[in-house]
């Protein structure tokens, strides 16, 4: 089930549409379509376990999940039993928690080892932490709320133009006067597709779990 992330309170306000005219469907399918763009399930904490190989010439490690919450145990030589070496935040490594990104410290004198020097071989290294994100960040709810009074609108417009056997009427004619409905819902367009096509662009660069340069979603 998908996190709470629109609110129909806040999509009518945006939209003009009273709230009766938001379903509930719709916001069933924002909140399942926010989780779905970024890769992540906002709110809430998760535990991971990560392996890594060591070939012995990097002093960096990506974890999969992140941000990062903390370090339960940063393991190496973790495939023995006896001699396996427990590393100490701060003391063997630093992490940027927003990245993932955990760099051991070179220091030769180091209490623990003697110094960080990472166990070469497949799997040698077990790092279990906790991610996530304890709440719903604001600029991610109000970037669903868009959404939904954006789903809301054009469901609004297209539905109280349907023909009487279903079909969706684009003209009215009454004598001389002509209005095309194309129109309308392009207007709806222009209200929502630039604001959200560049908030969008944003978040993703910010949330989405293993993000790539120039990453981005097009409305269409």
């Amino acid at each position: 089930m998908a996190g709470n992330y629109s609110t129909i309170a806040n999509a009518a306000s945006i939209s003009g549409l009273a709230v009766s005219d938001i379903l509930s469907i719709f916001k069933t399918s924002v909140d399942q379509f926010v989780e779905t763009l970024f890769k992540r399930n906002f709110g809430v904490q998760n535990t991971q376990i990560d392996y890594f190989d060591v070939d012995g010439t990097e002093n960096k490690i990506l974890l999969s999940h992140y941000p990062i919450i903390s370090i339960t145990t940063f393991r190496d030589n973790q495939l023995d039993a006896i001699n396996y070496f427990d590393l100490v935040e701060n003391s063997d490594f630093t992490i940027d928690k927003n990245s993932g990104i955990i760099k051991l410290i070179d220091d030769e004198y180091n209490i623990l080892r003697g110094s960080t020097t990472l166990t070469i071989g497949t799997k040698t290294v077990k790092i279990t932490y906790k991610y996530g994100y304890a709440a719903i960040p604001d600029e991610i709810k109000t970037f669903a709320d868009w959404l939904l009074a954006w789903q809301a609108e054009v469901f609004k417009v297209t539905q109280s133009l349907k023909t009487a056997d279903g079909a969706l009427m684009t003209r009215l004619q009454i004598g001389d006067y002509q209005e095309g409905y194309a129109s309308g819902v392009k207007e709806l367009d222009n209200k929502y597709k630039s604001f959200l096509g560049t908030m969008t662009d944003r978040l993703l660069a910010k949330y989405k779990l293993e993000a790539e340069d120039g990453d981005s979603y097009t409305f269409i």
